[in-house]
């Protein structure tokens, strides 16, 4: 959508890859709503509703006239009921309707019909909603017929005006077209309703409803949608059946009609409640602001080429709904990833500080209350005051009043204790000037003239304590470049607001571009970088899978790079905003399982070794990872980049450990160019000491059930382990902690070795962790 509630037009040649995503989309709903245009009826060939006809208006008299102006100037109101309508314009109307039948009969079923018949045979058709009024008398199957729903009305068939007429079926008016065809007879075209004119006859004078001109037969009509669709069963019908689809189609019908687009709202409604969407096919852009917020997606096709590009879809999808070698997703939530992954730019950008003039003391920045000093400038806040300005006035008689006193005439705010100066109020002679006079006149203390021996007559307040505004360096800026794979659509979603939240919380300049990897040679990032060079933090966030054996991380459905060529990729696309940042850091959203194999954190480290793009790398080493958990910890990292004072990877090390869902969730590894890979192991005392787990207790232990063996019994107690550090252990190397577990029941210990370990033992608020190299080392001889 663009910022006026409009859809953007979607072409094969702008859009390629969102394109054929629609496309696919249509192909393998397995539920829709089919609304269709004039244009593509079954009576495909007939002469458009806004190519002018001729009417006559009398035996000498026509006029040249739209048929869609035609019809409106014949529709009954208030102002000009039936009884009132010209014979002769309301036979001209039935000829030319009559010929469009005769022609719609002989006519051969249009291209969309032979799609909607298609849909309709293999059980996806929910509904059929056609804004045409011709169609062929065998154009479509019985089954299809029952579920097309005509909204502005039906040709082929004939109503009157009368109340509760229910109007000629088909067949009648087919034995009617030949005498509506002929305009040789006016009177004979007066043929009134079979069913209403006789009831017409029989009431009595006063019981009758217009006149005879009221029953004429006219065609069934209305460009203004019918009754039923407005608020009746039609409506009542097509609302039930939006509640179980998933898509409404909108194939060459122009929403142009008010009453349309309210329908077409009130059926997105359903659908989008259903997690369906609304799909709108049409080569011209939509105008007007807000009117059409109701559509997900505009295809820029005529119809003929989307009947095609659907027909071939299905041609190639066959009856699994797989297309190609794109993966099938949860059918259910097909249309919902297709709306919501397509996640915008996020910037924010510095809140700009007020630069019209204000009070020096109080900041005030109300101009009508500010005075300047005729010397320097400075300016400051003042009250009119409301005291006897006339020459008559005697010094000390009046009450001195603020305007702002009650007075039923005042709506001024601005209260008098408010103000900063008050106007000679130590005069010498307690008499004081005008108003304008005393603006003209103006000067601080420090530019008044002592040499005059005046005293000065002005009271000023004092100046506070706290400074209002403060000169310091500009405010961070932070770029944030996010690559995902289509599936983690909500998490970038979410990631992404958490991060420009952030940074407008502190009030830093934020842009947020996200990059689908899908789509990565097709997008441009950050052509638009509002920043100068050396003046911003980068960050780069990965959100991919990462695949088992030495397939690396996923690029695309079916393709995966290793992690150096992956990055390598990944980065060529953003190397000038690298290049340019003041600091880059790296965040790996992903499945640990490239990690855990040296060859390939090996290469990786090479790669940053030659590169330097990163300042280091983050990566998370849990196999299993659920994206949910880690997201927090990824926006956190990236403003503390920036917030922080620390260097290296400190600052992620303490943001690691303080989140309460990252740090138990998932192990990091840290990598950084000429620093050997690091693994960061969560180890809680209790559980996972020294960063190993723990073995099941119940196996380890046979207690009570067991051979006591002159162990004592602590009856009552939950059995678990009780683990216990022993000597020093912040900053202590692994293989120097000594850890004593045992059976909190039994009291039986087993001390766990550690003399093979390497790395140390991190102790940051109250939490433990295990920091070891990823490459082995030999430990130290003692």
């Amino acid at each position: 959508m663009d910022r006026f509630g409009v859809p953007v037009i979607l072409r094969s040649a702008t859009h390629p890859k969102r394109f054929g995503d629609i496309l696919n989309g249509i192909t393998r709903t397995k539920s829709m709503m089919v609304l269709y245009g004039d244009a593509t009826g079954g009576g495909q060939g007939l002469p458009s509703i806004d190519e002018t006809v001729v009417v006559s208006y009398g035996p000498q008299e026509s006029r040249r006239m739209t048929l869609r102006a035609l019809i409106q100037d014949l529709k009954p109101t208030q102002q000009r009921p039936a009884a009132d309508h010209n014979p002769y314009v309301l036979a001209s109307l039935n000829k030319i309707m009559a010929e469009r039948r005769i022609a719609a009969r002989s006519s051969q079923q249009g291209a969309l019909l032979d799609l909607l018949s298609r849909i309709n045979d293999s059980g996806r058709l929910s509904s059929a909603i056609s804004t045409a009024f011709d169609a062929a008398d065998d154009s479509a199957s019985p089954d299809l017929r029952q579920k097309t729903v005509m909204v502005f009305g039906d040709n082929r068939r004939l109503k009157c005006c009368g109340p509760r007429c229910p109007g000629l079926d088909e067949a009648a008016t087919s034995r009617l077209d030949l005498v509506f065809s002929n305009l040789d007879d006016v009177t004979g075209k007066r043929r009134k309703c079979p069913v209403c004119y006789p009831k017409f006859i029989k009431d009595s004078k006063k019981k009758r409803h217009g006149n005879e001109h009221t029953y004429s037969l006219r065609p069934a009509v209305d460009l203004d949608l019918a009754d039923s669709i407005v608020a009746g069963e039609d409506r009542a019908d097509l609302l039930e059946a939006a509640k179980s689809c998933q898509l409404l189609l909108i194939v060459g019908a122009t929403l142009k009609s008010p009453l349309l687009r309210e329908l077409v709202q009130d059926l997105s409604d359903y659908l989008h409640q259903n997690y369906g969407a609304v799909v709108y096919i049409h080569p011209e852009e939509l105008k007007g602001r807000n009117l059409y917020n109701c559509i997900d997606f505009h295809l820029g096709l005529h119809v003929e080429e989307a009947v095609k590009l659907i027909e071939e879809g299905l041609e190639q999808s066959g009856s699994t709904g797989e297309v190609g070698e794109e993966p099938v997703h949860d059918e259910h939530d097909l249309w919902t990833d297709m709306i919501g992954n397509e996640v915008a730019v996020e910037q924010r950008g510095e809140e700009i500080l007020g630069t019209g003039p204000i009070c020096m003391l109080c900041g005030c920045g109300i101009e009508e209350y500010l005075a300047g000093c005729h010397g320097c400038g400075m300016r400051y806040c003042y009250r009119r005051i409301n005291y006897d300005e006339s020459e008559e006035a005697q010094a000390g008689m009046d009450p001195l009043l603020p305007l702002d006193a009650p007075d039923p005439k005042a709506d001024d705010q601005y209260l008098n204790e408010d103000a900063c100066l008050t106007f000679n109020q130590f005069t010498a002679d307690g008499r004081r000037p005008r108003l304008q006079q005393a603006l003209d006149d103006f000067r601080c203390p420090k530019c008044w003239p002592r040499a005059s021996g005046t005293l000065y007559p002005h009271f000023i307040k004092p100046a506070n304590r706290t400074e209002t505004g403060m000169d310091g360096p500009a405010a961070p800026s932070l770029a944030v470049v996010i690559f995902y794979v289509e599936q983690f659509w909500p998490h970038v979603l979410h990631l992404t607001t958490l991060i420009a939240g952030r940074s407008a919380n502190k009030a830093w300049r934020c842009i947020v571009q996200p990059v689908k990897l899908e789509e990565m040679d097709e997008k441009r990032v950050f052509h638009t970088l509002p920043y100068e060079p050396d003046a911003y933090h980068l960050v780069v966030i990965y959100l991919t899978h990462g695949l088992t054996e030495a397939q690396g991380y996923q690029l695309a459905h079916g393709r995966s790079l290793r992690p150096a060529e992956f990055f390598e990729r990944t980065t060529a696309l953003v190397k000038s905003v690298v290049d340019n940042a003041t600091t880059c850091r790296a965040f790996i959203l992903c499945c640990g399982h490239p990690l855990k194999r040296p060859s390939l954190v090996e290469a990786l480290q090479q790669w940053l070794d030659s590169e330097q793009r990163f300042d280091y790398m983050l990566g998370c080493y849990n196999t299993r990872l659920a994206p949910a958990f880690v997201v927090n910890l990824a926006a956190k990292l990236s403003t503390t980049v920036m917030d922080s004072l620390l260097h290296g990877g400190v600052e992620a090390f303490r943001a690691w450990v303080t989140d309460s869902l990252a740090f138990s969730h998932s192990d990091l590894i840290f990598l950084a160019p000429n620093i050997k890979p690091e693994l960061w192991f969560y180890a809680p005392m209790q559980s996972r000491p020294l960063g190993k787990p723990l073995p099941d207790l119940l196996a380890v232990c046979s207690c009570p059930n067991g051979p006591l063996e002159g162990r004592s019994v602590r009856r009552g107690s939950r059995k678990v382990w009780d683990v216990r550090y022993e000597g020093a252990v912040d900053r202590a190397k692994l293989r120097d902690v000594r850890v004593n577990a045992r059976c909190s029941v039994c009291r039986q210990q087993w001390p766990l070795p550690s003399e093979h370990l390497s790395g140390v033992l991190r102790q940051y608020m109250s939490s433990y962790v295990a920091v070891v190299p990823y490459f082995f080392e030999e430990p130290e001889s003692k």
